[in-house]
């Protein structure tokens, strides 16, 4: 089942997030380039995707069940280049700034974290993201 898609700036890629993974889609034809495994939350339970963002320098962003925002490599090798556990239950929502120099993530906690880039290629692909700041949006 596919819980959640993002669509690359161009708009000739596509990610789409099912049960424990994430793939990546040639529009045009339709098939798959890349899978990017996000692996389960425990014995028999999946991860759950909850939300995508697919940047122009080819960084796909997921938010998981697990409380992580992870950073993919989305356009060679799909590898994981970050993975922040920020949330204690499950992230649910993820916004980039104009620049996409910046990531806000927000989830079932009251609580937002701002991702920034700490590192870039020479060709301006991010390599690294670190936590920059956590707001406390209410307490009860």
């Amino acid at each position: 089942r596919v819980m959640t898609l993002a669509f690359h700036p161009s708009g000739r890629l596509l990610v789409a997030a099912a049960d424990n993974e994430l793939r990546v889609f040639d529009v045009a034809s339709g098939r798959s380039s890349l899978r990017m495994r996000t692996g389960p939350t425990g014995r028999n339970t999946p991860t759950t995707t909850c939300g995508l963002l697919f940047l122009s320098d080819y960084t796909v962003v997921s938010a998981d069940s697990r409380g992580k925002t992870c950073f993919w490599d989305g356009q060679r090798t799909g590898a994981l280049k970050t993975e922040l556990t920020l949330h204690a239950a499950p992230t649910l929502a993820l916004a980039v700034s104009a620049d996409e120099e910046t990531v806000y993530c927000a989830g079932v906690d009251p609580q937002i974290h701002l991702c920034r880039v700490a590192e870039r290629r020479d060709d301006g692909a991010s390599t690294k993201w670190v936590r920059t700041v956590k707001r406390q949006l209410h307490e009860h």
